[in-house]
């Protein structure tokens, strides 16, 4: 990272990883179970797509190399649950092995959508928030 040191950087990364495990441990407390990892998983897709679009070369938000690490690997990183979704995914083939497919192949296509929704989303908002005449690069 320019200008940062790793020490510097991890600190970035570790305290927008404590945010977003507090959010995701928030949607336990609010019902749990697999539609709160499925949820997770899914607006964490959709807003990391997004914001690497907004953010990234060419993008209309001003983001430094140290917010992109608070934010992706940061916060949308502890957000995200692929640990827990593994964990709930066995428990789920244990008790029905059906079950356990539709969930999996649900959500793989859903993150997928949702990354893809993101960038979408993201090149269309710069679009709109690009002062007119500058037709900058997205990628």
């Amino acid at each position: 990272m320019t200008g940062s040191t790793w020490p510097v950087c991890l600190a970035w990364v570790g305290a927008g990883s404590a945010l977003g495990g507090l959010a995701r441990y928030g949607l336990d407390a609010l019902g749990g179970g697999l539609f709160a990892v499925f949820m997770a998983n899914t607006l964490g897709a959709l807003a990391i797509g997004m914001y690497a679009v907004l953010s990234g070369p060419g993008g209309t938000l001003s983001a430094g190399s140290t917010q992109r690490l608070f934010v992706m690997p940061g916060l949308l990183g502890g957000l995200t649950s692929f640990s827990v979704f593994s964990l709930q995914a066995d428990a789920l083939l244990r008790a029905s092995p059906a079950a356990f497919v539709g969930f999996v192949l649900g959500a793989l296509a859903s993150w997928a959508v949702g990354v893809a929704l993101g960038d979408v989303l993201g090149q269309r908002l710069n679009a709109r928030l690009r002062p007119a005449g500058n037709s900058g690069s997205i990628r």
